[in-house]
């Protein structure tokens, strides 16, 4: 039995609204491995209208990217399944097949556009 790991990422933005940050611990980087299972924003002051993107750093996949985060958000993100000849996934031909991202020993990086100066930003991920 496994049990899901937290990892905490937080930061201020620059004057101009940008924010990046990364998965961190006590001991400096913190490496995910698993799939991940939930994303929880929670808000604090960010100006309206933020953009954020939840990637890996190393892969650069993208985890969750949403516009106009302007309050408390839980996310459960899941990308389309391929075919080994990269063909997308279907039930019936029409419901897209999906599955909790994947992480391999790589740390959690957000990104932030247009988040207002000097504001603050939390983001709880569950890795699986």
């Amino acid at each position: 039995m496994s049990f899901p790991k937290k990892f905490t990422l937080t930061g201020t933005t620059a004057s101009d609204g940008s924010l990046t940050c990364y998965s961190t611990s006590a001991n400096g980087p913190a490496y995910a491995f698993g799939r991940v299972i939930a994303v929880v924003y929670t808000f604090d002051d960010f100006d309206a209208g933020s953009t954020m993107t939840l990637s890996t750093e190393g892969t650069g996949q993208t985890i969750w990217t949403e516009a106009n985060v302007d309050a408390t958000a839980i996310r459960y993100p899941r990308l389309q399944v391929h075919s080994s000849a990269g063909v997308a996934r279907t039930y019936n031909g029409t419901q897209p097949v999906c599955v909790a991202p994947m992480v391999c020993h790589e740390r959690l990086k957000m990104i932030v556009a247009s988040g207002g100066d000097s504001k603050k930003g939390t983001w709880d991920v569950y890795v699986d």
